[in-house]
């Protein structure tokens, strides 16, 4: 369980690190690791309430709730969010206090103060989501309930203990591990997810929802990002990236498909392709979100 806690606390301080918009120097350093197209990309927060209030309009149409109506919940709710993160983790001075408890031995001390903190996060992510499910489709309300359910186990791994377990991960130089490997791991983003990003602005926001071709851009990003840091001097890196990934496969419905993929590549080689709606990954949620909380 430990490897596993210590790669959700770094995701956890990684996206606290993300939608903390007053350090743009810290999200700027974020991007070097994404594909080239989202440094280039002239998509602008504008872009993104546009698209976002087409979806609710689109979603709403023959409900009861006006989409303007929805839409501004969901922009006020998105800066409550916003706010509650500020209040909760800065994470530049995160990163001063746990390098000023690392040689004291008092890293526990400074975890153990944000972990008593999770409960009001987690409010803060449902008071969001509640908003946001309103200009959801069908299909994509059943993948937000999974995905939800999959960050409160995060983070809920990552406080085991007070946390713990990210003292070890700091010691086993984890975060240099991704940081020397930064060029490698954009490389391995452009390699498997440019394709999602387009050279245009959307005429609509395609479903957030996972399909089998997303599952297998997945894994084929984790076997891309694993290799680079395998080559890291400590190995357990690369091992607590690996357990997290596997983590989240068999949390949704990724590990079934990666199955039947295999198993379907053992009977043909010639077999044909899978056929799936054009669907947005989890990935290309993210990079949304970076641009709307730049």
């Amino acid at each position: 369980m430990t490897k596993f806690n210590l790669a959700a606390i770094f995701v956890v301080l990684t996206l606290a690190g993300c939608i903390h918009a007053q350090y743009r120097n810290f999200n700027k350093e974020l991007r070097d690791y994404f594909p080239t197209q989202v440094g280039k990309s002239n998509f602008t927060l504008e872009n993104a309430r546009d698209l976002l209030y087409k979806k609710c309009k689109k979603v709403l149409l023959n409900g009861t709730t006006p989409p303007e109506d929805q839409y501004e919940k969901i922009e006020r709710a998105a800066h409550q969010l916003i706010d509650c993160a500020n209040n909760i983790v800065n994470i530049t001075v995160v990163m001063e206090e746990i390098e000023a408890a690392s040689p004291t031995g008092d890293l526990d001390v400074v975890l153990a103060k944000y972990c008593r903190k999770m409960p009001l996060a987690k409010q803060c992510l449902a008071e969001f989501n509640d908003q946001l499910m309103m200009c959801l489709t069908p299909s994509e309300r059943s993948q937000n309930a999974e995905m939800m359910r999959i960050v409160d186990s995060l983070l809920n791994f990552a406080c085991h203990q007070n946390g713990e377990a990210i003292a070890l991960f700091i010691a086993e130089d984890g975060p240099k591990c991704l940081e020397d490997n930064k060029d490698n791991i954009a490389k391995c983003m452009n390699a498997t997810f440019s394709a999602y990003l387009p050279a245009e602005m959307p005429s609509e926001l395609p479903e957030f929802v996972m399909g089998p071709k997303q599952c297998i851009d997945m894994q084929d990003f984790e076997k891309c990002l694993i290799r680079h840091m395998e080559t890291c001097t400590e190995a357990t890196p690369a091992g607590l990236i690996e357990a997290l990934f596997r983590y989240v496969r068999k949390e949704t419905v990724c590990q079934a498909e990666i199955d039947k993929t295999k198993a379907a590549t053992q009977h043909s080689k010639n077999s044909s392709p899978m056929q799936t709606m054009p669907m947005m990954p989890w990935s290309a949620t993210i990079f949304l979100l970076l641009f709307i909380l730049q």
